[in-house]
This record gives C-alpha cells, structure tokens and sequence, in this order.
C-alpha cells in the first residue's frame, strides 16, 4: 500500500473521530440544557392564521406545529397541545406566525362578541414593529410594560420613559407598514409590523391610544418580580450617560 493510500486512511479516521466529537459534544450540550428543566409541547402558528377559521380548517390546512418551551414561560396561559376538540369554533382573530395557539383565541362560530375582553376593560389595538414587540417574544395572554420614546421640540428633548407597567396583550395579527428608504424622496418598503390588541382600563387605553399618535411605542417583558415604576421621569439624551 503506497504512502498516498496511508495518508488517506488517516485523514478518513480523523475525521470520522472529529464528527463523532462533534456529535457527543452537542449531545452532551443538549442533554445538560434539559436537565432538571420542565419543557411543554404547546401549538404555535407555522404561518399567519386567518380570522374566521374553524379549527378543524386550522388542522387541516397545516397551520400548526408542536415546539417545546419552558414550562415556566407558558404555565399561566391557556395553551393547547391539540385543538381538535374546537373543531366547530372559529378564530376570533388573525394568528401571526410563530405566535402560540390559545383557547381564548376561538370561539363558537356566531358569538356576539368576535373578540372576549374581560370585564372592565377595554380592547384597543396599536401597530408595533419587530424591535417594539420584543422581536416578536410578544404573545397573547402575556402582561408587557409599555414605553413612550417622544419627538424632541424645540424645548424640550426627545424622551424615553414607561406609559403602563403593565398591559395584557389580548391578540396580534400581521400587517406591514410603508417606511420611507433612504430619504423622503426614495421609494417606500413594506416592513413587518403587527397589530397588538391590550385589555385595559378606560384612563389607560385613552393615555395608549393618545401616545400612539404623538411617539414611538415598546413593549418590554415584565420578569416574575420587576417593579416597574411609570413616575420615573424617564431619560433624555441629557441624562443618557449619568
């Protein structure tokens, strides 16, 4: 066996030792992850959901995949793992891609009320980019914080600063926005935006209604134990670095 024939044994053993590394390493990785964390199934959307939907059309157009997440991030919300028992209830309202699928978000087909809103509240709908809701880690029956960044006028600077410390998120839907591209003379693109609904009190939906109009809306995901505290006077580019 020639010395060309050696090397090229070697050079295979090599790399077989090197993938089979490779895989026991991320097998390792994955099993380390798992451990001693609680992972649920629950349904997401694989593509926008119409409104209008039965759920049975939902199953069998294909709109649904199953995705493990932590159980603590889900347990507080009505999620499904199957919804074969709607199958006559229709969607109350568009389903964004990626979004998790809930019981509240179908209803018997011919309710009065397309959308539940809990009592006292009131439903009122604003449209967030990717980067205002949160890239998209927004979903239904989740509480958000809610902050205002302002135009700045000549006396007063632009400011960024918490509207609601806490706002339930009722339903998204998918839309798009025309944003001017390089200037006020170029051309416009679409750009992915959503639709959030919230559930708030009158005085609240007034302020968020009020704001989406005069500033740029965030959303934030509130932790288990965050304090978030709205009479903070928020922070300007005069104060940005202290």
């Amino acid at each position: 066996m020639g010395r060309r024939s050696l090397l090229l044994i070697a050079a295979l053993i090599v790399a077989a030792l090197g993938t089979t590394g490779v895989f026991l390493y991320v097998q390792g990785v994955d099993s380390r992850a798992r451990r001693g964390l609680v992972l649920d199934q629950v349904l997401i959307a694989n593509k926008p959901i119409p409104q209008g939907l039965t759920a049975q059309e939902v199953i069998d157009g294909n709109y649904l995949d199953l995705r493990e997440f932590l159980h603590e991030t889900v347990r507080d919300l009505p999620v499904r793992t199957n919804i074969a028992d709607l199958a006559d209830q229709t969607t109350q309202a568009p389903i964004a891609k990626g979004e998790l699928v809930l019981t509240t978000q179908f209803a018997p087909t011919g309710d009065s009320q397309p959308l539940p809103v809990p009592d006292p509240k009131l439903a009122v709908s604003v449209v967030l980019d990717d980067p205002g809701r949160v890239a998209g880690f927004v979903r239904s029956g989740t509480e958000v914080a809610v902050l205002l960044t302002t135009t700045a006028t000549d006396t007063t600077p632009s400011t960024t600063r918490v509207l609601l410390d806490k706002a339930e998120v009722l339903a998204q839907g998918s839309t798009a926005k025309n944003t001017p591209v390089g200037g006020q003379s170029a051309t416009k693109e679409n750009i992915s935006a959503s639709v959030m609904t919230f559930a708030l009190s009158q005085v609240d939906a007034q302020r968020l209604v009020f704001a989406s109009n005069f500033g740029r809306l965030s959303l934030a995901l509130r932790g288990k134990t965050v304090q978030v505290d709205p009479r903070q006077s928020g922070t300007t580019s005069r104060d940005l670095f202290n």
